[in-house]
C-alpha cells in the first residue's frame, strides 16, 4: 500500500477520496472534480481509478480547474484482481452518481472497510446509512463537512471500518448464492405440489 501510494505522488499525510469505476457521463465524476476544487488547499487527493469514453473530457476540466497531482490523480485502468489493493489506498469512497441500479462499487468499497460519501440517492437508503457506514450529501457544503469531520478526526473513517464491512455481507457472493439456491428449492417444490394436483 505504501509503495503503490508512494508511486502515485501521494504524501503519506493526505486523506484520499477515492472513485473507482468506468468513466462515462453518467458517472458524474465532474461533480466529483469540482468538489475538490471546493475543498481548496485542504490536504486532499481525489484519486480516481479506472477509464472509460469520458476520461479525456474529465482530464480536461481538470485543467481548466487548475487541479493537477496529487490534488487530482488519474489512475487509469487496473486489473481487476489488483482492485482490492487500491481500495487500500482510500479514506473514503466516494461518487457523485445518481444512476446507481446495483452500486457494485460501493458493496466493494464497505467490503473493503471504506465509508462511503456519495451524492443522495432513494435507491441508497439501505445500503449507506448517516454517520454509520458512510453519509450521503446533497449539497457541496455538506460533502465538504464530512470531508472536514473526517480531517478533524483521522481515526474516524477506520473506526467505521467494522459497520462498512458487516454493512457488505448481503452482497457477498455467498449470500446471493443461498438466496438464489432458495428461490430455486422454492420454486422446484412449488411445481412438484402442482404435480401431484395439490393448489400451489
Amino acid at each position: 500500500e505504501a509503495v503503490l501510494r508512494a508511486s502515485l505522488g501521494i504524501p503519506a499525510d493526505r486523506m484520499v477520496l477515492l472513485f473507482v469505476g468506468r468513466l462515462a457521463a453518467e458517472k458524474n465524476v465532474e461533480e466529483l472534480l469540482a468538489l475538490r476544487k471546493a475543498l481548496g488547499e485542504r490536504p486532499v487527493t481525489l484519486l480516481l481509478v479506472g477509464d472509460g469514453p469520458h476520461r479525456q473530457a474529465l482530464e480536461a476540466r481538470a485543467a481548466e480547474l487548475e487541479l493537477t497531482a496529487p490534488d487530482v490523480i488519474f489512475a487509469g485502468q487496473v486489473a481487476p484482481d489488483e482492485v482490492a489493493d487500491w481500495y487500500r489506498l482510500g479514506t473514503v469512497f466516494v461518487s457523485a452518481s445518481t444512476s446507481e441500479t446495483q452500486g457494485l462499487t460501493y458493496a466493494e468499497a464497505l467490503a473493503a472497510g471504506l465509508p462511503v460519501l456519495c451524492r443522495a440517492d432513494p435507491c441508497l437508503d439501505d445500503v449507506i446509512r448517516q454517520g454509520e457506514n458512510g453519509w450521503q450529501y446533497q449539497t457541496a457544503e455538506t460533502f465538504i463537512s464530512h470531508v472536514e469531520e473526517l480531517l478533524r478526526d483521522p481515526t474516524l473513517a477506520a473506526d467505521m471500518g467494522p459497520a462498512a464491512m458487516r454493512s457488505a455481507e448481503p452482497f457477498s457472493a455467498e449470500r446471493f448464492a443461498r438466496r438464489v439456491e432458495a428461490l430455486y428449492m422454492d420454486q422446484i417444490s412449488r411445481r412438484s405440489v402442482v404435480r401431484r394436483g395439490v393448489p400451489a
